[in-house]
């Protein structure tokens, strides 16, 4: 068997290119393509047994799609040029494009509108994703202006995904949404954060925050074993992370007093429980229900009833609200001994003398202080204001 393994390693170094042919079950010499006359057949293979019609154009080897074009098909391009190894249909062993010179050729007018339709999907397609950008640019923008301040962008150097940097902004989104709330938030290598917390909010209200600062992830359309992640017009910003893992603990305390309530409404719990089949044969088993929906256990118990139960309640309650100081009370007017009220001109009123320890009060009755008043430093008022000047500061009436 090494032997013939060596041999065929061989072949493969010292005579070109191969294929395996699983039919046969062994390595092939792949053939140089011949030269395909314009209008030659072409078929072309993608994934889930699509398959796409071709005609050769007489370019070189260049195909044009004479099946409808798509943007989601599996070659979505109209335009495709044969590889030099390209195989014909008798030889089709997998996805491809595979030549067939005894299908019918397409006709010279087949070949031009088939380019026409092409070029003009190419163009279509240019602006669908010129205006894709535009409005892509256009998310980004709004969230960048919503949440500024609030978060550190992303480096504009480095990997996108650095955990440690998306930690940060998810502590700080916690700790404003869920005050008073410890959160564990760690990083798993460099596209995973775990989130850990005890009692406080349910699973669903801390992702409902958290949630944002992960990269959508969609299957693959052409193979449902993958995983495509793509950053959102958030994560474009702020930076993501592919997996955010979410651990929310029950305190003991409340742990055992849901699992008290739940024997006392049905104490056929206690121990290993029942099987869900079997619930009308155990009184106020049914009962359960009225704590919430246990329909997905198989096994009844205290432990898995409460851990349900448990799961869907919150227990968050944000503190109460600092009082807001009051506003400083205003100075009562007070006795203005050592203060006169001057007459300063037609229309304006001086109070001179000792004003400092009334400086709050005249600056709030609208005066201003000069200390080149001409009948010594004081400060300057409308003569209206006479009146109230009077009254604030308890001068009587001259």
């Amino acid at each position: 068997m090494a032997q013939n393994t060596a041999t065929i390693a061989d072949k493969v170094i010292d005579n070109g290119h191969f294929r395996m042919n699983w039919k046969a079950g062994r390595l092939e010499r792949c053939e140089i393509c011949p030269d395909l006359p314009k209008g030659t057949i072409v078929h072309g293979y993608g994934a889930f047994m699509s398959h796409t019609i071709w005609a050769m154009t007489g370019e070189g080897r260049e195909c044009v799609k004479l099946s409808a074009n798509d943007a989601d098909s599996y070659f979505s391009s109209p335009f495709h040029t044969l590889d030099e190894y390209a195989e014909p249909i008798a030889k089709k062993y997998g996805i491809g494009f595979y030549y067939d010179l005894d299908a019918t050729p397409a006709t010279d007018e087949e070949i031009a509108a088939a380019i026409e339709r092409g070029r003009a999907f190419l163009k279509e397609e240019e602006e669908r994703k010129a205006e894709a950008a535009r409005a892509w640019d256009e998310g980004v923008a709004a969230v960048r202006e919503k949440y500024a301040g609030q978060f550190e962008e992303k480096p504009v150097q480095g990997w996108y995904r650095d955990a440690v940097h998306v930690a940060k902004n998810v502590r700080k989104d916690l700790a404003r949404n869920f005050p008073g709330v410890k959160f564990s938030v760690r990083k798993d290598g460099y596209s995973r954060l775990n989130i850990e917390w005890t009692d406080g909010p349910t699973e669903d209200e801390v992702k409902a925050v958290a949630g944002k600062h992960q990269d959508a992830c969609d299957r693959d359309r052409w193979n449902e074993d993958l995983w495509v992640y793509s950053p959102t017009h958030f994560t474009t910003v702020f930076g993501g992370v592919e997996n955010i893992w979410y651990r929310r603990d029950i305190s003991p305390e409340r742990r055992n007093a849901k699992k008290a309530e739940i024997l006392a409404i049905c104490p056929d719990c206690g121990g290993d429980g029942f099987h869900y089949s079997t619930m009308e044969q155990h009184g106020g088993a049914f009962d359960l229900f009225s704590l919430g929906d246990i329909a997905g256990l198989s096994w009844i118990n205290a432990d898995s009833v409460a851990r349900v139960v448990l799961a869907g309640q919150s227990f968050y309650q944000a503190p109460a609200p600092k009082p807001e100081r009051k506003a400083k009370a205003q100075a009562r007017p007070v006795s203005a001994a050592g203060l006169q009220l001057v007459d300063y001109s037609e229309k304006a009123v001086a109070v001179t003398g000792d004003t400092k320890p009334h400086a709050d009060t005249l600056k709030r009755l609208g005066g201003r202080f000069n200390a080149r008043l001409s009948c010594g430093p004081g400060w300057i008022f409308s003569k209206s204001k006479a009146g109230e000047i009077r009254e604030a500061l308890g001068l009587s009436a001259e």
